[in-house]
């Protein structure tokens, strides 16, 4: 009888201490997200100054743009070379079809044929393509920035309707949230 009342005794303390154990908050950005400095924010499909960004995306990179100088955390920058972390905006549509033409001239040399001289002549062209996606807005993040958004991998990543709609940028403000959560996880774990 002492023995179950001492394992039963055993049993209730243990419990209680694991009950009251602090749960260590969640750490959702790596450090080099929250230590980076500057921030070049693109589109999925290009940057701004590219004809083949669709509207709403361009428009979606400007409002992310705006809203990381007015928050000011990080500075913003204008090429991938200078920034320390890329954002990338994808604005949700349905389907896109995109066409145009071009003139120009093609490459000097024509390779693969052998004393052949180079072709000085220009030429026109006609550029066209459809794309289907996911009606959804996109922001992500890459410790990575590189030229070709496809290419990067993301240490963030949400998606939501509507999410760049509004003065407060839905999708912005879940990254500003997890930034702030982040930092104090990282501050809660290296507290002595």
């Amino acid at each position: 009888m002492r023995r179950l009342l001492l394992l039963a005794l055993v049993a209730s303390v243990a419990l209680t201490s694991f009950a009251q154990k602090k749960k260590e908050p969640k750490r959702e950005l790596p450090d080099q997200v929250l230590a980076a400095q500057f921030i070049y924010v693109t589109g999925w499909h290009g940057d701004l100054y590219d004809p083949r960004v669709p509207t709403e995306e361009r428009t979606a990179v400007m409002h992310v743009q705006e809203a990381v100088r007015t928050w000011g955390r990080y500075r913003l920058v204008f090429r991938p070379d200078d920034a320390d972390i890329m954002m990338v905006v994808k604005a949700g549509h349905i389907g896109m079809v995109r066409g145009g033409v071009s003139i120009g001239s093609p490459p000097d040399v024509v390779l693969g044929r052998p004393n052949s001289r180079p072709d000085t002549s220009t030429g026109t062209g006609v550029g066209y393509g459809a794309d289907a996606g996911n009606p959804g807005d996109y922001l992500m993040v890459s410790m990575f920035p590189a030229f070709d958004p496809v290419d990067a991998s993301y240490v963030w990543k949400r998606s939501s309707s509507n999410g760049f709609a509004g003065r407060k940028i839905p999708l912005f403000e879940e990254f500003k949230k997890a930034v702030d959560e982040s930092e104090k996880a990282k501050a809660a774990t290296t507290k002595p």
